[in-house]
This record gives C-alpha cells, sequence and structure tokens, in this order.
C-alpha cells in the first residue's frame, strides 16, 4: 500500500473520531454521554498514539508512543464503568470519592505502564522487526489485561439489557452502535491473544475510526444523545398511566398497553408508526398540543370506544439540553371513579345543605323561646327560695350556652355555603353594641361584671349589621367569661385611616404566648373554662373570624397573663365583602 494513501487514511480516521468527539460534547450533561465522551477522548489519544508509533524510528520513541497507547486504553475501562451505572441511574457513583475508589486501581496500573522502563513488570522484551514494535507481555501484564477484558464484558452485557428495555427505533439503532464500538475491543483482544499479529493489527485498529462516522449517523439520526432511552420496561408498562410519545413529525414512536383501548380498536394493534393527526382525530386539542409541541392539561372524555370513561391529560416537550423540541410525551390518567365520587360528594352537599336549613328552624326557635322563658323565671328570682334560685340560675346557663353554641354553629354553617355573601349596609355601631350588652346584660350582672359602652352615638360604619353585631356578641360573652368577679368590660371605637377599628377590653385572667397561639388555630377547638367554670363549644372565634374575613376586615388580639385582653376589630371602610 502506498505509505501516502496508508497514512492519510489513518490521519482522516482520527479526524473522524474528532468530528464523533465534538458531537458527542454538544451533548455532555446528557445521562450517559458525559462519560462516553472521555471513552471518545481516550480512543482518539490512543489513535493518534499509533500514527505517532508508525512514525517513529527509534525504539525509545516507539516504546513511549506505545505506552500512551497503553495508558489510554486503561483509563477507558473506569471510564466505561462509570458510564454503565450512569445509564442505570447509579447516581451515588458521581461523588468524587466513588470515582477516587474506581479510577485508584487504574490509575495505578497507568503510573506503572508509565515507569515500565525502569520496572519491567509489563513488557518481558521489546524489539524492532522490520521497523515495527514487537513486544512480549509478563504473565502480570496478561492477567491485568485479561481482567480488564472480563469487566468490559460484563458491562457490555448491563448495555445491552439497558438497550434491549429501550423504545423499538431507539433499541435496533442502538444495538448497531454497540457492535460498531465493539469492534475495536476485538482488535485489541486479537492483538493480544495472538502477539505476532500486532505489527498488522495496529494500523487497523485506527482505521476502526471509519467506523465512527456510521455510529455518528446513527446516534443523529435516532437523536440516542438527545433523548437518552431510558428503561422502558420499568419507566411506561409498569406504570398505571396511559403514555404515548410522538417525535417532532407527530409520529407515534411508543405508547404502553394502558392507552390501547382508547387509541384502537384491536387490542393487538400497534400505534408506533402512525401519525397523531390519523390517530387522535376525537381530541382535537390534544392533537394540537402533540403538534405544537407544548406543555397541556386537559380533560378528555373517552370517546366512542370507551365512552363511560373520563381521563386527565398532560402533554410534556421532549427537550434536549440545549432546549431544542424532539416530540411530546402525553401522560393520560383515568379519573372516571374520582369524577363519580364527586358527583356523589356533590349531590349529598346538596341534601346536606336541605336537611340542615329546615333543621336549623326547628333548633333556633324552641332555644330561643327557652331562652325568653327563662329571662321571665330571673325576673321573679327574688322572689324563689334560694335552692329555687340556684336551679334557676343552673338552668339559665345552661340554656344561654346551648343557644349561643347552636347560634354560632348555624352561622359557622351558613357562612360555608357556597354562594354565601354578606350584603353592606350602613348602621350605627353604638346601637349594635348597646344590643349585644343588653343580650348579656343577665348573665354580667350574675357575675358582676360591669359593660361599658364607650362608642360615641351616631358612630356609623358600613358592613353586614347581623355579622358584626353577632362578632361582638360573642367577643363580649368571652370577655364576661374569662373577668373576674366585679370586673369591668370596655368597649371603644374610632375611625382610623382606612378602616374602623372597634376594641373590646377585659382586665381578667390573660393570657400566655402560647395561648395566644392557638387562639387562631382552626384545627384546635379547645376551650378553657371562665373564671368561675363557664364552659363553652370553642366556636364563638372561629365564626367571628370568618364573618371578618367575609366583610374584608381582621380580628388580632393583645393580652398578658394576669393583665387582661384586647380583641380589636378591624372594618375596611372601602371594598365589597367576599364573596
Amino acid at each position: 500500500m502506498n505509505a501516502a494513501l496508508f497514512y492519510t487514511g489513518m490521519v482522516v480516521a482520527v479526524i473522524l473520531m474528532g468530528v464523533s468527539l465534538i458531537y458527542a460534547g454538544i451533548y455532555r450533561r446528557e445521562r450517559g454521554v458525559r462519560y462516553f465522551v472521555w471513552i471518545m477522548a481516550c480512543r482518539l489519544i490512543y489513535a493518534s498514539g499509533v500514527i505517532m508509533e508508525l512514525q517513529a524510528h527509534t525504539l525509545p520513541d516507539k516504546e513511549w508512543f506505545r505506552g500512551i497507547q497503553q495508558i489510554s486504553l486503561v483509563l477507558s475501562v473506569p471510564l466505561f464503568i462509570l458510564f454503565v451505572l450512569d445509564l442505570y441511574n447509579r447516581d451515588k457513583w458521581r461523588k468524587l470519592s466513588s470515582h477516587l475508589i474506581i479510577f485508584g486501581p487504574f490509575a495505578g496500573w497507568a503510573i506503572v505502564i508509565a515507569t515500565d522502563f525502569r520496572t519491567g513488570l509489563i513488557y518481558a522484551g521489546n524489539q524492532l522487526i522490520d521497523g515495527h514494535l514487537e513486544t512480549v507481555r509478563t504473565p502480570l501484564a496478561l492477567s491485568v489485561n485479561l481482567l480488564c477484558f472480563t469487566i468490559i464484558a460484563i458491562g457490555l452485557v448491563f448495555v445491552v439489557r439497558y438497550i434491549r428495555s429501550a423504545r423499538p427505533e431507539v433499541r435496533k439503532a442502538g444495538m448497531w452502535v454497540l457492535v460498531l464500538c465493539c469492534v475495536p475491543v476485538l482488535f485489541e483482544l486479537a492483538k493480544l491473544t495472538v502477539p505476532g499479529l500486532q505489527s498488522w493489527l495496529l494500523p487497523f485498529s485506527v482505521y476502526t475510526g471509519f467506523l465512527g462516522m456510521i455510529m455518528l449517523w446513527l446516534i443523529v439520526r435516532n437523536q440516542l444523545f438527545s433523548i437518552v432511552p431510558m428503561a422502558r420496561q420499568q419507566i411506561i408498562d409498569t406504570r398505571q398511566e396511559g403514555f404515548l410519545i410522538a417525535d417532532h413529525k407527530g409520529r407515534i414512536v411508543d405508547h404502553n398497553d394502558y392507552v390501547q383501548p382508547l387509541l384502537c380498536d384491536m387490542e393487538d394493534e400497534s400505534l408506533i408508526g402512525l401519525n397523531i393527526d390519523d390517530v387522535l382525530v376525537g381530541w382535537p386539542e390534544w392533537r394540537e398540543a402533540c403538534l405544537e409541541m407544548r406543555t397541556g392539561r386537559m380533560e378528555i372524555p373517552g370517546d366512542g370506544r370507551l365512552p363511560d370513561r373520563v381521563f386527565i391529560l398532560d402533554v410534556y416537550p421532549l427537550l434536549s439540553q440545549g432546549g431544542r423540541k424532539h416530540g411530546t410525551v402525553s401522560i393520560l390518567f383515568d379519573i372516571t371513579e374520582k369524577q363519580r365520587h364527586l358527583e356523589q360528594i356533590a349531590s349529598l352537599n346538596q341534601l346536606k345543605d336541605q336537611l340542615f336549613t329546615v333543621v336549623s328552624h326547628d333548633i333556633r326557635d324552641p332555644l330561643a323561646l327557652q331562652v325568653s322563658l327563662i329571662e321571665l323565671l330571673e325576673e321573679t328570682r327574688n322572689s324563689l327560695r334560694s335552692d329555687q334560685r340556684e336551679l334557676v340560675d343552673t338552668l339559665s346557663e345552661q340554656i344561654r350556652n346551648t343557644y349561643t353554641m347552636a347560634e354560632n354553629l348555624l352561622e359557622w354553617f351558613r357562612a360555608q355555603k357556597e354562594g354565601f355573601s354578606l350584603r353592606a349596609d350602613e348602621f350605627d355601631l353604638s346601637q349594635i353594641v348597646y344590643e349585644a350588652c343588653r343580650a348579656l346584660a343577665l348573665r354580667s350582672e350574675a357575675k358582676q361584671v360591669r359593660l361599658v359602652n364607650e362608642v360615641p352615638d351616631r358612630f356609623f360604619v358600613r358592613a353586614d349589621r347581623e355579622a358584626i353585631l353577632l362578632i361582638v356578641r360573642n367577643l363580649l360573652s368571652n370577655a364576661i367569661k374569662f373577668s373576674r368577679r366585679g370586673g369591668t368590660v370596655f368597649i371603644r371605637a374610632r375611625e382610623e385611616e382606612g378602616e374602623w377599628l372597634l376594641a373590646v377590653r377585659d382586665d381578667g385572667v390573660g393570657m400566655d404566648e402560647t395561648q395566644l397561639r392557638l387562639l387562631f388555630d382552626d384545627a384546635s377547638l379547645d376551650t378553657l373554662p371562665g373564671t368561675e367554670g363557664e364552659k363553652g363549644a370553642g366556636l364563638g372565634l372561629m365564626v367571628s373570624r370568618r364573618f371578618l374575613q367575609l366583610s374584608g376586615g381582621r380580628l388580632r388580639v393583645e393580652s398578658a397573663p394576669g393583665e387582661g385582653s384586647t380583641f380589636y376589630i378591624h372594618v375596611p371602610k372601602e371594598g365589597e365583602p367576599e364573596r
């Protein structure tokens, strides 16, 4: 063979390796590719070392370049191990400490290769025959080389298993790339097992670089780097959702059995290779999302094949590292049972609302009558014997607590109903406070707690009158409950910028930081007994806060143990109530 043509062919092969390396470098951040790039770099160094060895004329020079070749081959082995681990998502091996563990033995052997001219551990003898370097390896070197080939063979088994689990069109291309990658390995194995062929096989190990163009064509055509094939059996077939994968041209490249009944008339019919324009005729929104390769979420019916089913569909674009769109993944979730449950819940809620509306009147009216009757008894309290007065007091406390609890519960339920809203009207706040104080007059007198209404006359606010009355009554009730006998409760109001402020202050037992934190916790309805053992359901503050929220206002409190508490009602001057 002409020498110029001989060396030109090898240089071209090295250049082709470089092109493949550059292309792989573009996707170096993809899973698996990040280590494949370094394997390609080692291969390029090896091929360059072969060319330099063939160009050299002295024995030391040829030995030097042979050492470079061997070091590049040795370092390819740990890179191949990391490549396989990366494919199988073993990310813990990507740590620096793990890299040192894997690279350590091979780096040590590379040092032995570099210092072989002093130790003689690698080659038992080197000589030039017809200008070619002939070597005889030591038993130690042969053992290490065989160990490296064994590791590569085991790794190839795992790579084959991985590729077989990929989607069909990737599987075929991946197998061809793997076969082409194995050709240089076979050349190295032949050089090891038949030493007499070393001089003949050495240049051909460089010519295998021409196979790199075929590999590159397969990689580019099937986008093996931009969409690394994940384990299909684990990711798609074992999931309880439907998967449909389409490429940038709208061609279906993979799907699982879950979507088969929805999109196919026959159970054994495959969708692979069909165009989504033909398959998704009944779902134009789904089809457009796939063709435009955009993210989308929609609810779709089962159409004619599954008329009784309802699905939630998520469409995601498949993006490369550089952000280029290569297709879409559609994920289907069957929500038929969930939809039926929601319809049942809605029906039960409607029935509950109707029952609660009817029952609320049957509860509230008798309780209101009982409160009126007990007030009549309390007016004649002084004419009763002491044991009778005690009975009336106990009965009065029980009936009023029950009435307050029922009132708060019914109001809370009313506030939770869908479509409920408050109606803002202008009213005199002093009159509201007066009504609340009058409603609680007998309770406060029984405990000798003085209610002081310091709200100015004709203090007009705009809000829902009944809601504000309920809130003030609940706050006054709590203030009486936690006041000591003979205490005083002050009610004051003032106008601030953008809002009206009403304050209810008592000189009772107060609260510590823990009690203040739990005070506005809707998940906790625990309530403390009053200063004289009064009990409650804990609904009053929760209902008050809810109505203030619907009014666009807020409730806050200042308190300290032994110093009483002050509750502040903030009502905005402007703005519509929340709907």
